[in-house]
């Protein structure tokens, strides 16, 4: 981590020792903009959240007063389950924050905050002990989660004008992310059964959470609307990693390792935005 922030200081003093080496060295304006988008989450760490963790989805459907609670439900005993083998994030919103500040009329050293909630959801088989039906019998049940994510990005931003009101833009940079595991459940025909990860024999939940860091890249186009506002429509590019995260959330658990070891690489995502400066 040391090193991590060692190169982001690095980055910090070339972005103004680059800007500073051009014609113009006259510090020029601050800007500030309001980011919405949408986020294209990488599916790695998702094939970790199907409840297969310790006192999850097993805890669950081997208490003896729930499973008999199911069984008068279903009226045949539970069997076995299966979790799903093929778990996805959906498309998620963010918001953010953008700050700028101009060094030329090119060059922009920059900050962008983000935060987003990600609420990711999988189905669970469960197989029930009915004589009769020698084809089987299921019940379809639901493990649904939610993840907070926040990031921090530092970057430069070259600008390119296309035309007196509209700006090509693009702007790589380093950035650090956080991901917690908020909560997690189990429903089955619509009830609910928490199956957040606990410790210290029950006592208190397990804090599933990680600190990673990577790469981004913003290209885009703005349009000044007035003397007052700018509009962007940007795509994000995003290679990061998060092995802190994908430690907590696996710990303990039967998935394959090689699965583990590749998820706690540097993984790609992407993103869209609307962004709104105030000129």
């Amino acid at each position: 981590m040391n090193t991590l922030k060692a190169t982001l200081f690095l980055l910090f003093l070339a972005c103004f020792s680059t800007v500073f080496s051009q014609e113009e060295t006259e510090l020029k304006k601050f800007r500030f903009a309001i980011d919405l988008g949408m986020d294209l989450p990488n599916n790695q760490y998702a094939q970790f959240l199907d409840g297969s963790h310790p006192f999850g989805v097993s805890r669950v459907l081997t208490n003896p007063q729930i499973s008999q609670k199911l069984q008068n439900q279903f009226g045949y005993p539970i069997k076995g389950w299966e979790y799903s083998g093929n778990n996805q994030y959906p498309a998620s919103f963010f918001s953010g924050v953008y700050l700028g500040f101009d060094v030329s009329s090119s060059w922009s050293v920059i900050m962008k905050f983000d935060l987003s909630i990600i609420r990711f959801s999988t189905p669970l088989i469960i197989e029930l002990d009915n004589p009769r039906n020698f084809t089987g019998e299921f019940e379809r049940a639901q493990v649904n989660a939610r993840e907070r994510r926040f990031g921090y990005k530092l970057g430069v931003q070259k600008n390119i004008e296309i035309q007196p009101k509209l700006t090509y833009y693009l702007a790589p940079g380093l950035g650090f992310n956080y991901i917690q595991l908020e909560n997690q459940e189990l429903v089955i025909r619509s009830a609910s059964y928490d199956i957040t990860r606990i410790q210290n024999a029950g006592l208190s939940l397990q804090r599933v959470d990680g600190f990673g860091y990577g790469f981004f890249f913003d290209n885009g186009l703005t349009f000044l609307l007035n003397e007052k506002f700018t509009i962007a429509l940007g795509i994000e590019g995003r290679l990061t990693k998060n092995s802190q995260y994908v430690d907590n959330l696996t710990e303990g658990t039967l998935y394959l390792y090689q699965n583990i070891e590749r998820a706690k690489r540097f993984v790609p995502s992407f993103g869209a935005y609307l962004r709104l400066l105030w000129n």
